[in-house]
């Protein structure tokens, strides 16, 4: 007996989806950076944390406020929009969130209203935390908390304890 080509193809499905999951699930966090803009600079966390020793760079958080008091890169900033009123556009700026997509889009964004230092952290806050680099709470506590905005970002987050 033959079986049907739709049937095959209907199969097929989901076992992709499973290699596909599985395939995001072992990556250490940087499977994002292919969705980037192209316009702009994405660093490695070892990269950021010799630029962040610079005190002048301002370091943006642009998760949600519940995202950043989990935890978030000592020195960070919560991102606000009021903000671009007061800095130079010369400001060196390092932009980070979960997985680096929603912060290189504002990076992109920054680059289009004029600022011309505008780095994104690859990977976001779960690579930097994969590659054993510290986070703090809103109360400046070290700890080892990650908020991964949602279980399927989660799934990249190997070293810490994943936070909702």
């Amino acid at each position: 007996m033959k079986t049907p080509k739709n049937v095959i193809k209907l199969l097929s499905l989901p076992l992709f989806g499973v290699i596909l999951l599985m395939f995001i699930a072992s990556s250490d966090g940087t499977f994002f950076r292919h969705f980037y803009p192209s316009s702009i600079k994405s660093i490695e966390p070892d990269i950021a944390l010799e630029l962040i020793s610079n005190p002048d760079v301002l370091i943006l958080d642009v998760r949600e406020q519940e995202e950043y008091e989990v935890s978030h890169i000592a020195n960070a900033f919560r991102y606000d929009k009021r903000l671009l009123n007061v800095i130079p556009k010369d400001q060196p700026i390092l932009l980070y969130c979960t997985v680096g997509y929603r912060s290189a889009m504002k990076a992109d964004e920054l680059l289009d209203k004029g600022f011309k230092n505008v780095v994104n952290l690859d990977g976001g806050i779960i690579h930097w935390k994969n590659v054993n680099q510290k986070v703090q709470t809103i109360s400046g506590q070290e700890t080892d908390h990650v908020h991964v905005f949602n279980n399927f970002y989660g799934l990249w987050l190997k070293k810490g304890t994943a936070s909702l």
